[in-house]
This record gives structure tokens, sequence and C-alpha cells, in this order.
């Protein structure tokens, strides 16, 4: 996928952290370090997202539903 150049404005502080994981070689380069560091929070972000999402249902609600006309069904399925 082609990228697309932006322009960003960083503190001395945040450079030196990410001159140094760089230069402890976790990166190639600044360029790969900010890419990694985004799509984690990125995921991370999602993540949460989905979490709170999941925490909105009720399991004795979703049970319910998922079991609904389990008892006809059951008549159906053959003995085994």
């Amino acid at each position: 996928m082609a990228g697309v150049q932006l322009a960003i404005t960083l503190d001395s502080k945040t450079i030196e952290l990410l001159d140094a994981l760089v230069a402890h070689e976790q990166y190639p380069d600044r360029n790969s370090a900010i890419i990694a560091v985004l799509h984690e929070r990125l995921d991370t972000t999602s993540e949460n997202q989905f979490q709170r999402e999941l925490a909105k249902l009720d399991a004795g609600e979703e049970v319910a539903f998922a079991e609904l006309g389990m008892t006809s069904d059951m008549k159906e399925w053959p003995e085994y």
C-alpha cells in the first residue's frame, strides 16, 4: 500500500525517546517506529471499544436469546 506523507512536530523529549528505540535496534528508523507505535495504539483503542460494548450486554439475556427455540429444535435431533 502506498503511504501518504504527513508532517508532524514533536517535542525534544519525544524525539529522544524515538531515537533511543532506533538506537537500540527495536526499529530500523524513526518512520517505522512511529508507524508501529500508532498501529499499537489504534489496535488497543479498538480492543477497548470492543470491551466497552461487550460490557453493555446482559449475559442472561444473551443466553436466553441464544436458546430461543432450542426446545423445539432438540426434539428433532437424533439420539446419539
